[in-house]
């Protein structure tokens, strides 16, 4: 309901949905630091990057826990 013209898999959910950019950053700023060239990967080698990197599987937890909340949030006003 976020995305209406885009399919919102766990790719467009991780990497590019608007909604989720403030809860994003503290995961992409953990991935610039372990790989400065991060910003320049395609948005498939982040989402690999991310998912198989055990170093920001703690980071990648915590967005996806923030995210979900705030999802809920969001739907509830939908719903209303």
């Amino acid at each position: 309901p976020f995305c209406p013209q885009i399919v919102e898999d766990e790719k467009h959910f991780i990497n590019l949905c608007k909604r989720y950019r403030t809860l994003r950053e503290p995961l992409i700023e953990k991935c610039v630091l372990l790989k400065p060239i991060f910003s320049y990967f395609s948005e498939e080698q982040k989402f690999i990057f991310i998912m198989t990197n055990n170093e920001v599987s703690l980071s990648v937890a915590k967005f996806a826990s923030l995210a979900m909340e705030f999802r809920e949030i969001e739907m509830k006003k939908l719903i209303i």
